[in-house]
């Protein structure tokens, strides 16, 4: 896997399809895929965060999240 800046509308697109396929009891999946669609772009827009993608032939088939802070993240939907 690696780091990859700028994911495009359909990386996320891809990674939200993922989640909601494979996490369908969660939380953020309960919310609905518009939700975790912004979400993701909040995430993918943090300087704070980061996405890994593992990409095959086929396009994403793996990712994690994670960073140094998911204040700017929180802050983004408690103004939006």
């Amino acid at each position: 896997m690696k780091k990859e800046l700028n994911l495009t509308n359909q990386d996320l697109k891809q990674i939200v399809d993922m989640h909601m396929k494979l996490l369908p009891e969660g939380l953020l999946a309960a919310l609905g895929s518009r939700f975790l669609t912004e979400f993701y772009s909040a995430l993918n827009a943090d300087p704070r965060v980061f996405i890994i993608v593992e990409r095959s032939s086929s396009g994403i088939i793996g990712f994690v999240t994670g960073g140094t802070s998911l204040n700017g993240v929180k802050r983004y939907f408690t103004q939006n």
